[in-house]
């Protein structure tokens, strides 16, 4: 929880100000200070990092990058 905390207070300003990390803000200090749920706070958390509309996958149909660590 400190590392999230971190990183939310090294965030731009303007970023740091908008609703939704001030909710996952929010959501870490209950989990922190009040034993709240730390599943909420992580989906709060990953609904700031990734907004509506932000593709968090790869798409299928593109060439993988690497090898997996199987095949080394």
């Amino acid at each position: 929880m400190r590392d999230a905390g971190d990183y939310v207070t090294r965030l731009p300003k303007n970023e740091h100000d908008s609703a939704a990390w001030q909710t996952a803000m929010h959501g870490l200090n209950q989990a922190a200070e009040h034993d709240g749920p730390i599943e909420f706070t992580r989906l709060r958390i990953m609904q700031a990092l990734y907004p509506k509309g932000t593709p968090v996958y790869r798409y299928i149909d593109k060439a993988p990058v690497g090898k997996l660590v199987r095949e080394r």
